[in-house]
C-alpha cells in the first residue's frame, strides 16, 4: 500500500477535523511530489506547476494540524504517484465543501469552499502531468 492509499483509507471514516489534518497532508504531498516530477522526461512542466500552485493556495486555507504525524514522499517519485493523488484530492474535494456549508463563522466558510476549489484544480493538473507517449 502507498501513502496515499493509507490517506484514502483513513478519510473513509474520518471526523472532519480529522478530515482536514488529511486534506493538509494530501495537499502538502502534492506540492512535494509536483516539485520532485516537474523537470523529469514525461511530464509537462506547466501542469506541475499548476499543480503545485493550487494545492499550496488550497493548504494555505487549512488550518494548521495539532497533532499527528506527516507523511513523507517515498524515496522515489513516479508518474503514478500523481494518479493516485489525484483521486485522492477527487475525495477530498466533496467533504470539504460539505465542511463548508457546515462551518458556523464566514470565514470558514469561505475557506472550505475555495480551498474545496483549488483542490479539484490541483487534482486536474496532475491528471495532465504525464505528457502521453
Amino acid at each position: 500500500m502507498s501513502i496515499v492509499d493509507d490517506l484514502a483509507r483513513d478519510l473513509r471514516d474520518a471526523t472532519d477535523t480529522r478530515m482536514l489534518h488529511i486534506a493538509w497532508d494530501a495537499l502538502t504531498l502534492t506540492v512535494a511530489a509536483t516539485d520532485a516530477l516537474t523537470w523529469q522526461d514525461g511530464i509537462e512542466p506547466t501542469a506541475a506547476l499548476g499543480a503545485a500552485m493550487a494545492a499550496s493556495a488550497g493548504r494555505d486555507l487549512l488550518p494548521l494540524p495539532q497533532e499527528g504525524t506527516h507523511p513523507q514522499l517515498p524515496a522515489t517519485v513516479d508518474t503514478a504517484l500523481t494518479g493516485e493523488l489525484a483521486r485522492l484530492l477527487d475525495e477530498l474535494r466533496p467533504r470539504l465543501d460539505r465542511a463548508g456549508r457546515a462551518a458556523d463563522h464566514p470565514d470558514q466558510v469561505y475557506a472550505l469552499h475555495a480551498c474545496a476549489d483549488r483542490t479539484a484544480e490541483a487534482a486536474a493538473c496532475l491528471r495532465t502531468m504525464p505528457v502521453p507517449g
